[in-house]
């Protein structure tokens, strides 16, 4: 069992402010720490992925340029400054994206699958007349997981702790959830802010304030404001905060389990659901708590980054976290994430796109749908579908099914997409 400090580290490792969908943050991440490895632009860059990598990051809009590709990803991160993190590709001037531009198109940057290679992985070789720096990312989007300079180490551990989301599994899901509890309200506050922001992203563009980059968001705001049933509001905001994103808007998002996608599923789908309840700030932080730990939880079973549409488990988490705003027993609170894993089960990750606001909106609806039915009693009895005895039996079951009879997926979707967009 994990103790509270570490608990604290571990969400703070998997929630972070991010612009931009973080695969190609991760990609520009590696540029530009190799860059600054190497105290100069690189001639020539050589960037690795894994599939997984590949197929979420190169059909998703880069933040304010309008622009898509690892290629340019990477381009941006040689010309941004390392030390922004995951909000690195917002902080160049419209001279630099013209810049990175011309690298793309000079050929400075090549960009590869690397079937070996699992979840989430990115690696780096730049060169310069005189140096050679090697960065590679390897488990989480921000953890430089080793780092070399001219065919010498020169450096391990990354800028986090790279705490492992397996460790949650040595406790069932009824500890944890009792942990998560009594944290400190304060130690949590961050995700309520962090969800804010969103909501207020969102709200404005539903509300005619800002002017939308996506045709997807557009629709999503076609409904008139005001009016909307809870589930419309939900699936409204949530869309439109999601088609913004990937599209390429430039505006921070607090991440869920290194998505920012997944983020925008907790944060509208709580905020919004605590507002229809009166719940005040403090239990509304505390759901956000249970939704960020449910999903990491669950996460350990699958991986950060796999076959598996995050709107899967971010969904399961948000249904747990409705449950307990609606003072759901814990096990109603299993139920309801019951539910939503038997409901949702096969949804597969196909890349970050801006139809991903159609996924997560759907999600978001049906989680919050989900808390509401466990709470008058309704759950899916052992053997409906996916769904076993226990939560942990039915997870085993959902990584058996994504390991072995889908766990090609990313290989198609990635490593031959890769082989038919270069050829």
């Amino acid at each position: 069992m994990l103790d509270q400090q570490t608990l604290i580290n571990l969400l703070h490792q998997e929630a972070d402010v991010a612009i931009g969908c973080t695969e190609p943050v991760m990609v520009a991440l590696a540029a530009a720490k190799a860059r600054d490895m190497l105290g100069t632009l690189p001639r020539l860059v050589d960037i690795s992925v894994s599939s997984a990598v590949w197929k979420n990051a190169r059909r998703v809009g880069l933040p304010g340029t309008g622009e898509k590709g690892l290629a340019m990803a990477a381009a941006m991160g040689l010309l941004a400054p390392v030390e922004a993190g995951q909000r690195l590709l917002a902080a160049l001037t419209p001279e630099q994206v013209e810049q990175a531009k011309i690298l793309v198109r000079e050929g400075v940057v090549k960009v590869g699958v690397v079937a070996a290679k699992e979840g989430l992985y990115a690696r780096a070789v730049a060169r310069s007349n005189q140096h050679e720096a090697i960065v590679e990312l390897n488990g989480s989007h921000k953890n430089f997981s080793a780092l070399w300079l001219d065919g010498r180490m020169a450096g391990g551990a990354g800028e986090n702790l790279n705490l492992k989301l397996e460790a949650l599994l040595a406790q069932d899901y009824q500890s944890l959830l009792k942990q998560v509890l009594s944290l400190s309200p304060e130690e949590l506050y961050f995700l309520y802010q962090g969800a804010e922001d969103i909501l207020t992203f969102a709200r404005e563009i539903h509300q005619g304030g800002r002017n939308p980059l996506s045709a997807m968001a557009s629709f999503f705001r076609r409904t008139e404001s005001g009016g909307e049933s809870l589930e419309v509001l939900i699936r409204n905001l949530t869309g439109i905060a999601v088609a913004e994103r990937m599209a390429g808007a430039t505006y921070p998002v607090l991440t869920c389990v290194g998505s920012g996608n997944q983020g925008i599923l907790a944060a509208v789908s709580l905020l919004l659901a605590g507002q229809e309840l009166r719940a005040d700030p403090e239990s509304v932080t505390r759901a956000l708590a249970i939704a960020h730990f449910t999903n990491m939880y669950l996460k350990a079973y699958t991986g950060k980054l796999s076959p598996l549409c995050g709107a899967v488990t971010g969904g399961a988490g948000v249904a747990a976290a409705t449950c307990w705003l609606l003072e759901g027993s814990c096990q109603q609170i299993i139920n309801a994430m019951q539910i939503v894993l038997g409901h949702l089960c096969c949804v597969i990750c196909d890349g970050a796109k801006e139809s991903c606001a159609l996924k997560i909106s759907t999600a978001a609806v049906e989680a919050v749908r989900a808390g509401y039915m466990a709470c008058q009693g309704i759950n899916l009895e052992a053997g409906t579908g996916i769904v076993g005895k226990k939560l942990e039996d039915t997870m085993e079951m959902v990584r058996k099914v994504y390991q072995g009879g889908l766990g090609e997926i990313d290989y198609y979707l990635g490593k031959v997409d890769y082989l038919l967009s270069t050829n």
